[in-house]
């Protein structure tokens, strides 16, 4: 994909909220490009990004005030929570403190029915390629967004969700069994 052509293009859609560039060669400065050159773009997915992963290791520094980057290095609950202002009071509870709101912003559910879906798509093709050095990613925050997304209203990220805690925790395609540690993460992030 030629990114400094798309890019210009993308970044002129009026409607653009969010953005899976997931799985791609993207680099930091299209990324930077896409945030700060389009106003409606609020949401960028970045997992398993390797050219942006070796450039950016978790930095949000580089991104535009107000702007989200989903990748491995940031911690996902606290940007999120962040769309939430004072609403939410601990980061791991946002997803069911928006769901939970009484006041409905329009935009803010669109974004995250959208951050919902496509975590779920994600996290599903991450979990099912079984991709190497991700064990921190997973035990850190993988875990508990899968749990966080099986009670989605939606019932096919309820479904992705639960699937991606499957195949975390069962390991071996012949001989599959239940990995203790894995399954012990799981349980602890339900406490």
């Amino acid at each position: 994909m030629i990114w400094g052509l798309v890019s210009q293009y993308w970044t002129k859609l009026p409607n653009l909220k969010g953005l899976d560039i997931s799985r791609t060669n993207v680099t930091r400065s299209v990324v930077w490009m896409l945030l700060s050159s389009s106003a409606s773009l609020k949401v960028l997915c970045a997992l398993h990004c390797p050219a942006l992963e070796e450039d950016d290791r978790g930095s949000t520094n580089y991104y535009p005030r107000g702007k989200l980057v989903i990748d491995f290095f940031t911690d996902i609950f606290k940007e999120l929570a962040s769309l939430l202002g004072d609403i939410t009071k601990k980061e791991s509870n946002v997803f069911s403190d928006w769901r939970y709101m009484k006041n409905k912003d329009k935009n803010l559910e669109e974004i995250m029915t959208w951050v919902e879906w496509i975590l779920s798509y994600s996290l599903l093709w991450i979990a099912d390629r079984s991709i190497e050095g991700l064990d921190g990613f997973w035990l850190s925050q993988g875990v508990a967004l899968a749990l966080n997304l099986m009670q989605s209203s939606k019932e096919d990220v309820q479904e992705r969700a639960t699937i991606v805690l499957g195949t975390f925790v069962v390991i071996g395609n012949e001989n599959a069994r239940v990995d203790g540690g894995r399954a012990e993460a799981a349980m602890k992030a339900l406490r």
